[in-house]
């Protein structure tokens, strides 16, 4: 049973992370310069990399320092966080652009 349940959240996490990608080149496409196009999506892409790392090394240190236990238990209510945060902003800025 955990082993579906470990593949069914890859598959979701994976679908979502596809989409969030998507989108949000799209709007890079669509904001930046035609001429300078290149250059920002590169620049997005390694943020986004930079980003997405930050927290697997923090996560390994703090797995090193205090254990694999403690590690998941103090990432796991921050990302919660962190991704509550997001879609609290998201749909602000949604309500905002509808409005005007």
């Amino acid at each position: 049973m955990s082993l579906v349940l470990l593949v069914l959240a890859a598959a979701v996490t994976a679908a979502a992370t596809g989409l969030g990608d998507r989108t949000c080149l799209e709007i890079v496409n669509d904001l930046a310069p035609a001429d300078r196009r290149s250059e920002v999506v590169s620049a997005f892409a390694i943020v986004c990399y930079i980003a997405i790392s930050i927290p697997v090394i923090g996560v390994g240190v703090l797995a090193r320092l205090a254990g694999a236990g403690p590690a998941a238990i103090t990432f796991a209510p921050v990302v919660a966080v962190i991704a509550i945060t997001a879609l609290v902003i998201e749909l602000e800025l949604a309500l905002a652009r509808a409005e005007s």
